[in-house]
């Protein structure tokens, strides 16, 4: 029996799996989202919809699809909240989950069949803090930009949560908000949150956080998640929240060396990834179309230019654009918008 639950109802029932599905005014897309979730098999799973404060029909397009006969969860709620932001609507259902382990999926994301079921068969047998999958990322219309297989590589065995963290850092493999099941005990245990006002970089800092200290990872070896691409998402947004990537990674640096990290993971911070979210963020702001004169004025502020040039880069295309936005700012902003055009 599917049971609708106000957000104080106290229910004494087991749950495998809790959904957590942040929105705010998503009602063109929450629709298809949820319809891949509540049509999941095999699992006793619970689903939490955290309004974030929408002005639009995204709550009475949630409750239409969370009332349908075919949904299997065996709670679904929604939470209404005022606009503070994803990363507080994922607190939010992360406190209220009931779930032995826990997923975050974003309104406009999709669920592969069965994708639940055996992703928390998988943790279960592996005992796993975390348990991660492949993901695809596709376009409005379902076509496939790029497959997990692709780009980045499975782990066949479990492992500690340092090993992975390093090869995510050196994007060997990639975890992606969607694509990672957390133990709910873990994560509580550990205090673990999303930092409250963050637009941009919060989840690779909650992820990176949850990989130092988890001493279980494991792989499931099949994308079972699809992470939709859309042309007015907030990466497309040009103005300066772009730089909360780098916030984001300066308190994960905080983090890791206050729990004493070594100095392979330290050095990936300081020399790669640090500098790396600068470069992501003036490119992210050419290609919203931010004027090429305020961003060499940007590129001409002091701890920026430093970290350009502390840039390491793992690749020749990284280290080409270091040697472009260092000698070249122009040309390079020009070819970011002439791609822009084409995407």
């Amino acid at each position: 029996m599917n049971k609708r639950l106000p957000t104080s109802a106290a229910v004494q029932e087991n749950v495998d799996v809790t959904v957590v599905v942040p929105a705010y005014n998503a009602e063109r897309f929450i629709e298809r989202t949820l319809r891949t979730i509540i049509t999941q098999r095999g699992v006793n799973f619970e689903v939490i919809v955290v309004n974030d404060g929408s002005t639009d029909g995204t709550e009475d397009v949630a409750r239409s699809v969370l009332d349908l006969p075919q949904n299997s969860a065996a709670f679904s709620r929604i939470i209404r909240t005022e606009n503070s932001g994803v990363s507080s609507a994922r607190n939010m259902g992360l406190i209220s989950a009931r779930g032995e382990y826990v997923i975050f999926f974003d309104s406009d994301d999709l669920m592969s069949e069965d994708c639940l079921s055996s992703v928390y068969m998988k943790a279960r047998d592996m005992h796993a803090d975390v348990l991660a999958f492949g993901f695809d990322v596709v376009d409005w219309s379902g076509q496939i930009i790029s497959r997990f297989e692709d780009r980045y590589q499975y782990l066949s065995k479990p492992t500690d949560g340092r090993t992975v963290l390093l090869l995510m850092m050196k994007n060997k493999t990639w975890l992606w908000t969607g694509s990672v099941l957390y133990n709910t005990l873990f994560l509580r245990k550990h205090m673990l949150r999303y930092q409250s006002g963050a637009t941009n970089g919060e989840d690779v800092e909650f992820t990176m956080k949850a990989l130092f200290v988890a001493e279980q990872v494991a792989f499931k070896e099949q994308s079972l998640t699809k992470s939709v691409i859309r042309t007015r998402s907030a990466s497309r947004i040009s103005d300066y929240r772009h730089f909360h990537t780098v916030g984001s990674l300066r308190r994960l640096r905080k983090f890791l060396e206050a729990r004493g990290a070594q100095k392979e993971i330290m050095e990936m911070m300081d020399n790669n990834l640090i500098p790396r979210a600068y470069v992501g963020a003036i490119a992210n702001l050419a290609l919203g179309g931010f004027p090429s004169r305020r961003l060499v004025k940007l590129l001409n502020i002091k701890i920026i230019s430093e970290q350009i040039r502390k840039y390491e880069g793992q690749s020749m295309k990284d280290r080409l654009v270091k040697e472009l936005l260092m000698h070249f700012p122009d040309l390079y902003f020009s070819y970011l918008r002439y791609r822009g055009k084409r995407l």
